[in-house]
């Protein structure tokens, strides 16, 4: 993804995030990835808020580099935590402007996603 459009979709969503953040609470995840309803919702809002442009809405890839999240494998909660925090490959960094609790409500919706390939 070419850099200027990389800072002006980061910076698009940090616009939206200081002018109407999103009500989450931690999503408390048991090991089992149990995913309650309301984390479930708050997940999808985030998700689309701040994720859906470069992987698809409702987790169908768009066709483009990112990563499918449909296929995002069981049991990964911390390398999750810590892709969307710090990047990987063209991915940026989101950590300075998701909250954690963003961050969990967004990985609890894409593990209870009933397009996901377990």
């Amino acid at each position: 993804m070419n850099v200027s459009i990389r800072r002006l979709i980061v910076a698009a969503g940090l616009c939206l995030s200081l002018a109407a953040p999103l009500a989450v609470a931690p999503s408390g995840l048991a090991a089992d990835e149990t995913v309650s309803e309301a984390d479930r919702k708050a997940g999808q809002k985030a998700y689309k808020r701040f994720c859906s442009h470069c992987h698809g809405l409702d987790l169908k890839n768009p066709g483009t580099a990112s990563f499918d999240l449909r296929k995002w494998p069981s049991g990964q909660h911390d390398q999750f935590v810590d892709t969307v925090s710090n990047g990987k490959g063209d991915m940026p960094a989101w950590g300075d402007i998701l909250r954690p609790e963003e961050i969990e409500v967004i990985y609890a919706y894409i593990i209870s996603h009933p397009d996901r390939k377990k």
